[in-house]
């Protein structure tokens, strides 16, 4: 644990990990990931995919 204290906080930590790992392996800076997506979110605008689109030949 992460020193929540609940479920619902231990997830929280465990997807804002994956958020910032996702980013690492992207060489996406994972402030300004985050920082689009809750603005996006807050415009009720789709947020920013991490997942990785793939090039069609």
């Amino acid at each position: 644990m992460f020193g929540t204290r609940s479920a619902e906080g231990e997830r929280a930590v465990q997807r804002l990990l994956t958020i910032v790992r996702t980013c690492q392996l992207q060489e996406l800076n994972a402030l300004m990931y985050l920082t689009a997506a809750i603005a996006a979110y807050r415009r009720r605008q789709p947020v920013p995919s991490l997942l990785r689109r793939r090039q069609t030949p």
